[in-house]
């Protein structure tokens, strides 16, 4: 078990400065893949999570290692768009605050994803929110 000390260092150290904390989130879809793409407040990281949706039986997430800036994140986003017109191309889904988790009941896998939110209050400086409205979206 740590020291006090060593739990109080913990505390305060700082983030590295490759640390991204991902505060929304943006979900589009083609016909085989959910792309989310998610970024910071101050919208200068950008990150990927591509998830799979061609076998409905199995779960599939790969998320990128790359962390974009909003261009290269919109050029990545015209890409998968122009690669996949002869089936529909890129297509928005939602937009969304988190994903609380990934289900499977029966049939397909789902994802529960946090749409809307309200802020309850701040712990030493940073918000805590409740969730007021979650979308569950098919796999």
């Amino acid at each position: 078990m740590a020291s006090e000390n060593e739990q109080q260092a913990w505390i305060k150290e700082e983030p590295t400065p490759n640390a991204a904390y991902l505060q929304k989130f943006r979900l589009y879809e083609t016909r085989s893949n959910f792309y989310m793409i998610g970024r910071d407040k101050n919208r200068t990281f950008w990150r990927v999570l591509k998830i799979n949706r061609l076998e409905p039986s199995e779960l599939n997430i790969l998320e990128d290692s790359t962390i974009y800036s909003e261009i290269e994140c919109c050029d990545l986003l015209k890409r998968i768009h122009e690669g996949n017109k002869s089936t529909g191309g890129l297509k928005f889904v939602t937009t969304c605050y988190g994903i609380v988790g990934i289900i499977k009941f029966l049939g397909p896998y789902y994802m529960l994803l946090i749409t809307k939110r309200r802020e309850l209050g701040r712990i030493c400086g940073h918000a805590v929110y409740a969730i007021t409205k979650s979308e569950m979206i098919p796999i």
